[in-house]
């Protein structure tokens, strides 16, 4: 799981609400880089 995926606003909306899949995840809005990280423990 030590890859980073980049996700659309929409699929980083839904990682943080249902807390699934699990793992990394960036998305770029306006320029910005946003880096979640969604993981167990």
């Amino acid at each position: 799981m030590s890859d980073i995926k980049k996700v659309t606003s929409e699929e980083a909306s839904k990682i943080i609400e249902t807390r699934e899949p699990l793992g990394k995840f960036y998305t770029i809005e306006k320029d910005f880089k946003t880096g979640k990280r969604n993981m167990l423990a």
